[in-house]
């Protein structure tokens, strides 16, 4: 039984009153695993809800078309609010370049909510160029068995400040990804995320910033955070916990690495957002001091909450405490 036809359905009839002006409305789905051969579109303000995460399954079918997202949030035409996938579990079923949910229109309150997104090929949540202010909130993503995928969660030149907590990502048996959450040119807020099974846990690239805290690696994650060398800094990171992994911190746009098992603090400042060099600033306690300037010294401005003076040191004005510079 093909059940895709009938959610479709529900979601277009809930999206009329929003198109007409209204609020919208919620499609609730019942327990069970529904099997979809056809893409999903959540509409503008609707709201796709299960019972659980775990007991309501939208799962691709037999045959469902490779290279297409099962679940969009929008339908290609126009930007959309509170549209939103919340208490499922998404089952791409292991088809080939598959993702669990996309959107290139998602805005306020838009996102994936208490779900489980699992089986993707290629990336489990997606949001592309478009899409702004985006919100990811308390969800798993697992990829399939013995496969090899892209990233867990990634976010391609979206506006706005987009929010990303409370998330798990790690592969099944065999399985193995790139990066667990890949940020490009794209702010971004996370927090309490864990990541196993992935070369990256976080990755910051091409211009990408925001801020990074409770990170949480493993064995399987050879880098907690990952900074490429074309971030173009603007990122600060607290509790960033490699917990047996290779590295806490592989900032590849300073050449340093950190290798502490906690790494409190570190902020990458703007290149030349002054006029001035890059400005770096680490609690990496492997290194012998609570406090490190990294690079370049700024002379004669002020870097975060830290005053860095003309001798090249650094006033924590927290604590008022003072350190010397590398």
């Amino acid at each position: 039984t093909d059940d895709g036809p009938a959610i479709q359905n529900a979601i277009n009839e809930a999206a009329s009153s929003a198109a007409s002006g209204g609020d919208g409305g919620t499609v609730m789905l019942p327990k069970g695993t529904m099997i979809t051969n056809q893409q999903i579109i959540v509409r503008n303000k609707v709201r796709l809800v299960g019972q659980s995460a775990r007991s309501s399954v939208i799962k691709a079918g037999a045959s469902f078309p490779t290279n297409t997202p099962i679940v969009r949030l929008g339908d290609g035409t126009s930007i959309v609010f509170n549209t939103r996938v919340e208490h499922l579990t998404i089952d791409a079923n292991s088809v080939a370049s598959s993702t669990g949910v996309y959107s290139n229109e998602a805005q306020e309150q838009s996102g994936v909510f208490n779900s489980t997104i699992e089986n993707y090929t290629d990336v489990g949540i997606d949001f592309a160029s478009g899409a702004s202010i985006v919100n990811v909130e308390s969800v798993e993503i697992h990829p399939p068995d013995n496969a090899v995928t892209i990233a867990g969660i990634r976010l391609t030149s979206v506006a706005g400040e987009n929010f990303i907590k409370y998330v798990t990502i790690d592969a099944a048996d065999g399985g193995f990804g790139f990066h667990g959450i890949l940020v490009t040119g794209t702010d971004v807020n996370l927090n309490a995320i864990h990541v196993e099974d992935h070369t990256n846990g976080v990755t910051f690239d091409g211009g990408a910033s925001g801020l990074a805290s409770s990170i949480f690696g493993h064995s399987t994650a050879t880098n907690t955070v990952a900074i490429n060398s074309d971030s173009g800094g603007g990122i600060v990171l607290s509790g960033i916990s490699k917990n047996e992994g290779t590295n806490a911190v592989l900032d590849s746009f300073t050449g340093r690495t950190l290798t502490g098992s906690l790494i409190s603090f570190y902020m990458l400042g703007n290149q030349g957002a002054t006029g001035i060099g890059k400005q770096f600033f680490s609690s990496d306690t492997s290194a012998g001091a609570w406090w490190r300037l990294l690079n370049d010294v700024v002379l004669d401005g002020k870097v975060g909450f830290a005053t860095v003076t003309p001798f090249g040191q650094v006033a924590i004005e927290a604590n008022q405490s003072t350190v010397g510079s590398n």
